[in-house]
């Protein structure tokens, strides 16, 4: 694991930034819709602004549109990105005071204070000009699991089904696609799963990603139709695209099918399939196909920091 006396020693934040990223950022003056249309065609989750000024993330995405719900929509796509940077740190210290507002590193600090930072909440950092991911520091620690990993075969029910905090949080495929929205800023989460509303079975994952397509202010209107309408017209979900046909029904078949992991299943094979999939999370479900927990990027922080138990999913 990535610790003070671990195999890791000496590795540094800049072990991790990729070598072929290219900074994209918005100037200050850009707006949230434009913020938006940018994320959607580079595919990313959050974009820097000029002069460091902030990091717009989908999830602060969410948090306006959950606290301007009741507003005219274009006041959603025509604020400033410097003033929605911002108000969602505003938000989040009054919630949290000891939140640390910087969302910046030292290209040179040791590797294990990223992933502290990471597990504590922040899902992307800025180290100079370049945006480091959690996505990125899992496909490092994927490469070098033989050196970096002291039990890459533990089990997914011995680190992430022993915990009695990390209950799924799900949705029911009727529910608006707003209500899911909200439930993404209540519970500081990045995605919901929906599930079927007469046998809870896992259909459908909803996520900050599908929020990209918000870009077009026309499409704030769908956020009123039910969750699964919604994800049909949205092409920017991070669930893998392929058909999904369960006993003959095809109610959910445009949508793509989530991806999911057994509690049987080993950290190595979980980490293989998050980087191969290039998903966010995995989702653990029990033989009906019922969500039983989820294995998240900043519940594998915790794992590489610490290498125990999970306290739960974020």
């Amino acid at each position: 694991m990535v610790g003070e006396h671990g195999p890791s020693q000496g590795l540094r934040v800049s072990d991790v930034i990729p070598e072929e990223q290219e900074l994209v950022e918005v100037g200050p003056t850009a707006t949230v819709g434009e913020a938006l249309r940018l994320l959607g065609r580079t595919k990313f989750l959050s974009v820097p602004t000029a002069k460091h000024l902030g990091v717009f993330d989908l999830l602060d995405a969410a948090l306006l549109l959950t606290a301007m719900s009741g507003d005219d929509p274009t006041k959603f796509t025509d604020m400033a990105v410097a003033d929605a940077v911002k108000s969602c740190l505003d938000y989040r210290l009054a919630e949290n005071p000891s939140f640390d507002p910087t969302g910046a590193i030292d290209a040179e600090a040791p590797l294990s204070e990223l992933i502290s930072m990471m597990w504590g909440g922040w899902h992307r950092v800025l180290a100079g000009d370049k945006v480091i991911s959690q996505f990125d520091v899992v496909k490092f620690m994927t490469r070098h699991m033989d050196l970096l990993l002291k039990d890459k075969k533990q089990l997914v029910k011995d680190l992430f089904l022993k915990q009695t905090n990390n209950e799924v949080i799900t949705a029911k495929a009727s529910d608006s696609a707003m209500k899911v929205v909200a439930m993404l800023t209540t519970h500081a989460i990045s995605a919901v799963p929906i599930v079927d509303d007469q046998d809870g079975r896992l259909v459908a994952v909803f996520s900050a990603s599908d929020l990209r397509c918000l870009g077009d202010a026309s499409k704030l209107d769908t956020l009123k139709f039910d969750v699964i309408e919604f994800l049909k017209m949205s092409s920017s979900g991070d669930a893998t695209k392929r058909p999904l046909v369960t006993n003959g029904d095809l109610s959910y078949a445009s949508i793509g099918l989530p991806q999911t992991c057994s509690p049987d299943d080993t950290l190595d094979l979980v980490l293989f399939k998050i980087v191969a999939l290039e998903v966010h999370r995995l989702f653990v479900v029990d033989d009906l196909h019922k969500p039983i927990a989820v294995v998240s990027l900043s519940d594998l922080m915790q794992v590489f920091l610490l290498g125990g138990v999970p306290t739960g999913s974020s």
